[in-house]
């Protein structure tokens, strides 16, 4: 009797649990250092096993929310207001995530082409007086998170990042020349941390920034989106598509273009 009541106990249990406490996890747009917007509703996301509960808290703000049946979870902060640095707690069973040294101030979206995307310093920078600028940039209530590169046949919930940077003389240096000036300009001008969500890549469409839904209402998308829906997700099994289909245009481009001979491109004429 004892034995059957220990049994339903623990059933009952791991129903109210919501089921088997797994890992929590929070997506990469999370890390020491960053910046919360302030003033707004701040949604906070991840994964945990389904039905599990979650708590997030920073400083007086707290929120709770449970995993769906997918095991994704978002609590969303409320009323977050200028103050010292504090610490994001993420918490469910016996488990506890932190980051550490988040400001809340006001947080931008930077993307675009290689306009936004040409950083302070590389082969390819023509700021003036590059060195010299970043030397002189310590600002550490400026902070970015740079998103790299990434491309997907489907709509995905991860990021590939190593998370916020504090900006000073060395990191500075990846940082894109448009969106430091954009910052620090607003920083100065308002006093208050600025966050920036570094997203770009030089020479992309706009369409490929788009989602499904809004190139659905342009008509001449309607082949082209099909198409898409058709390829793999698999990045490997892209790339083996994408050395395909320009190999089958250099053919192409080979047979109507009089001055491509073989894979070079030569003079048709002398003169």
């Amino acid at each position: 009797m004892k034995k059957s009541i220990l049994i339903l106990s623990a059933a009952t249990l791991m129903i109210s649990c919501g089921g088997k406490v797994e890992k929590v996890t929070v997506s990469h747009m999370f890390s020491d250092n960053m910046v919360l917007q302030q003033n707004a509703e701040v949604p906070v996301w991840g994964t945990a096993g389904r039905g599990q509960k979650v708590e997030v808290q920073f400083g007086n703000s707290k929120a709770t929310a449970r995993a769906d049946k997918n095991g994704r979870w978002q609590a969303d902060l409320r009323n977050l207001q200028l103050g010292e640095p504090d610490s994001l707690i993420i918490t469910s069973a016996n488990q506890r995530i932190v980051f550490r040294n988040v400001q809340v101030g006001e947080v931008w979206l930077c993307s675009g082409q290689s306009n936004m995307e040409m950083p302070m310093i590389s082969n390819w920078s023509f700021l003036n007086n590059r060195e010299q600028e970043c030397r002189e940039a310590n600002y550490p209530n400026i902070r970015y998170i740079k998103i790299e590169r990434n491309i997907a046949t489907r709509p995905i919930d991860t990021v590939i990042t190593s998370g916020w940077k504090e900006c000073d003389s060395i990191t500075v240096r990846d940082l894109s020349c448009t969106a430091y000036f954009f910052a620090r300009r607003l920083h100065k001008d308002l006093n208050v941390p600025i966050g920036l969500v570094f997203s770009s890549w030089g020479g992309t469409t706009i369409e490929t920034w788009m989602s499904q839904s809004a190139l659905d209402t342009i008509g001449e998308f309607e082949a082209k989106m099909q198409k898409l829906a058709s390829l793999p997700i698999e990045r490997d099994s892209l790339d083996v598509i994408y050395e395909r289909d320009l190999a089958q245009m250099n053919r192409e481009k080979a047979e109507l273009d009089a001055g491509i001979s073989g894979g070079d491109t030569i003079f048709l004429k002398t003169d």
